[in-house]
Parts: C-alpha cells; structure tokens; sequence
C-alpha cells in the first residue's frame, strides 16, 4: 500500500525559514528547524535577523552587554570589497552605531578583527562569543587592521539598551539616506524588517543586487526570503547565482535542495544535500535528503531514506520531522511496527503540526489494516 508526502512543499519551506538565531553564530549556515503551523494565503517568512551583533547573554536575567557593533555575515565579494588581510581572518565591522561603546573606541566600518584579548579571532563567532560570557562594564582589547595597518582598541561594553534593534535599523536608514549606493546598508537593513514587510525586504535585496551583481550572499538571503513566501523556483534561480559566485556557500545549497525538493526535482534535491553534508553533517541536510529519497522512491531509496533520518534523529534526537518521513518510508516496506511507533513519536513531538495532521492519517491507514 503507497501513500504521499501530499504536505512536503509547506513542511520543507518551514524547515528553513524557521531558523534559530544561531544560524550565523559561525559564519555558515547551521539550520534547526521546526514543524511547520497552517497559515492561510501567502505565508510569511519568520527571519531573525541575519546578523552578528556584539551582544552577550549568558544568563536571561542578567543585564546584556553590547558593543553597538554588527560583525559580517561572511561573504567572499565582502572580503575582496574591504581587503581582507587573509583569506581566513572573517570578523569584518559592517556596522558602528554613533556615540556607542564601539564607536566611542574608535572601530569603524571595513576594520578587520584579527585578535580578541591577545587571542586570534578567524571568524565573527571569536569575537562575539567573549561578550557573550562578559558583563557590561568589560573591556576588551581588539587587534584590527584597517587600510593594511594593524592597531589596537579598547572597547568597554554597556548595557545592551531596549531599543537596540530599532537602533540598528534607524542607524542603516540614516546611512541609507545619507548614500543610496550604501549596498551594506541595505543588506543588513533587509533583514531587519518585520516578518509583515515582506515586500520591503524584497526591494533592498533587490537594490543590493543591482548595486553589487556580484554579492552572493545577497542571492542566497533574497532565495530564503523567497522561499519563505513560496516562490520556490525564484529561489531555486536565486540560490544557484549564489554558488555560481562562490561554490562554497553551504547554505545555498540547503536552500537550492529545499526548492528543487518542493518541485518535485528530487535527484537534484540529493545531490544538493549530499554537496552540503560533505561540508557538515548536521541534522536538516540529513532529513532532507531522505525526504528526497522517499519522494524519489527508487530502488533503495526507501532504505536510504530510513538510514539519513535515522542520522538526523542520532544527531538531534528530538527532532520531529525525522520521525515523520522514517515512518512514512517504513510505511511502504511494510514494517508497519516501526511506522506506528515513528508516526506516533512524531505526533508527540509536533502535535499541532501539519505533518502531524498527515501522521495521524497514515497511522489510521496502518491500524485499519
């Protein structure tokens, strides 16, 4: 007896937009996704903002120290535009809020951090992560080149203010205002518009774009974005030009195979994945390229559907959807304990789900029969 993965376009779409604000903490994509919620008419992306801000919060109750600083995201055309002293210093300053503790220490936009406190920064997440585990009140010392020239700065974090983001994006507007050709305000201001501004996000991707046809990154946020609002073949366009530009961009290829994925092009949808997972293997690119192979439903890809969900579970053990589409493939090869148990774990974990709606349909199929 067959059945259908009738939801996986919406459920494959939720997977990427509902992203954890750990998603640029490496300069990389590193997905966690949740079950998907019903949402009428066109569906609106959830975005935290895509940016690496010095901002600590160790503990929820504690006062949180800032900087006033945001730090990348990692782009190749970024580091060739602002010179990077070498192809592995990452932590580049985007973004300096006036009369802030950054600011007052003299950073500036296009400074490269190499060293925090005397310890080699490679990436945003080095020169982050100390403030995280500070307090206001901290100084740090930080090494930055500027104009080929290395110097050190003495940065003494505050309170993080409640308005911080605001902050941020009225800064970006001004810079804006002030230039229109300010490319990375734009790409830093497109993901700070509310999940309801879709078309405002849209039209500073697009103004990147024009400005820097050259910007991967842009490319690969504009294909989220697109994905988000089920313009999966935009996306799909989208996240190719990215690896066009830079091949090594993982995330493109996560997104590249949720669209292919959506539309049927499942072949395509695995090799995205097994590119990705060469890269990191992590626990989305597994569960999504076994949904590709239960979609596919070749020779052995029932079996090899079952094997990468299986990964995804062993690498984060409660995660839901893995227990949907393992149930599911169980389901065809008739091993209807295994689908039951699996079907019902998903149930469990993401009882309100859509996939969790389709779940308890399969299961009355299996316990009728």
């Amino acid at each position: 007896m067959g059945c259908s993965l009738s939801a996986s376009p919406r459920i494959l779409l939720a997977l990427v937009v509902a992203t954890v604000a750990l998603l640029f903490l490496a300069g990389c994509a590193s997905f966690a996704p949740t079950a998907p919620t019903p949402t009428g008419g066109r569906p609106a992306p959830s975005r935290p903002p895509r940016r690496i801000e010095a901002t600590a919060t160790p503990d929820p109750d504690a006062p949180r120290a800032w900087m006033g600083a945001i730090f990348g995201p990692d782009s190749k055309h970024l580091r060739t535009l602002f010179h990077a002293p070498s192809d592995e210093v990452r932590a580049l300053v985007l973004a300096v809020i006036p009369d802030q503790p950054a600011d007052r220490a003299g950073l500036l936009v296009g400074d490269w951090v190499v060293a925090v406190n005397g310890k080699a920064a490679r990436s945003n997440t080095d020169v982050v992560s100390p403030v995280r585990s500070s307090s206001p009140g901290t100084v740090f010392r930080l090494r930055v080149v500027r104009d080929g020239q290395e110097r050190e700065l003495s940065v003494r974090v505050e309170a993080r203010p409640g308005d911080a983001d605001q902050r941020f994006f009225e800064h970006l507007t001004d810079r804006i205002r002030t230039n229109s050709q300010d490319m990375v305000a734009y790409l830093l201001r497109a993901d700070m518009w509310p999940s309801d501004k879709v078309e405002e996000s849209l039209a500073d991707y697009n103004r990147i774009i024009a400005l820097a046809p050259d910007l991967e990154i842009a490319y690969t946020q504009r294909a989220r974005l697109l994905l988000g609002t089920g313009e999966v073949e935009g996306a799909a366009t989208d996240a190719s030009r990215a690896l066009a530009l830079d091949p090594s961009r993982r995330e493109a290829y996560m997104v590249r195979a949720t669209a292919y994925a959506s539309l049927g092009r499942n072949d395509e949808a695995i090799a995205d994945t097994t590119r990705a997972l060469e890269m990191t293997q992590e626990p989305l690119a597994y569960a999504l390229r076994g949904q590709a192979y239960l979609q596919r439903a070749r020779q052995g890809d029932l079996p090899s559907a079952i094997e990468d969900e299986t990964q995804a579970l062993i690498l984060l053990p409660l995660y839901p959807f893995p227990y949907y589409v393992r149930g599911l493939a169980y389901a065809q090869l008739g091993k209807v304990n295994q689908a039951i148990f699996d079907l019902k774990q998903h149930i469990y974990l993401a009882p309100f789900s859509q996939s969790a709606a389709a779940a308890r349909s399969r299961l009355q199929q299996l316990t009728w029969h």
